[in-house]
């Protein structure tokens, strides 16, 4: 090849990746190998990128394909539930339970007196 030659397109190639790391690495779990390509593509990282991370795991001792997981997730992309999503969704508990009043009161149907087996509907599986 002369320098001036263009740089061939390399081919993606995922299943015979993991059939190379199944030849490699008979230890690892595939199927966790298989998802981390994936993760990577979906990460918007390039083939030659994944294919070098790939190569590099499986020359490594201590490499394992939850590394390339790791390193495909995007630290950014993590969503955070708008604010009081936790004590709304306790207090529907509560409430679907029958401990409150609907207004997130915590009230347990000993203290009010309720019949514990108001909730039960005989014929029912328990």
């Amino acid at each position: 090849m002369k320098p001036a030659d263009p740089v061939p397109d390399i081919a993606a190639a995922p299943d015979e990746l993991v059939a190379l790391a199944r030849a490699c690495r008979p230890a690892w779990d595939h199927d966790v190998l298989a998802g981390a390509i994936l993760a990577a593509r979906n990460a918007g990282w390039t083939w030659d990128r994944t294919l070098a991370e790939t190569v590099r795991l499986m020359r490594d001792p201590d490499g394992s394909p939850w590394d390339l997981k790791r390193a495909a997730a995007d630290v950014f992309k993590h969503t955070v539930p708008p604010p009081g999503t936790t004590e709304r969704g306790a207090a529907r508990a509560r409430e679907l339970l029958g401990y409150g009043y609907g207004d997130g009161t915590v009230v347990h149907p000993d203290v009010t007196g309720a019949d514990p087996d108001a909730f039960y509907t005989p014929g029912e599986a328990s």
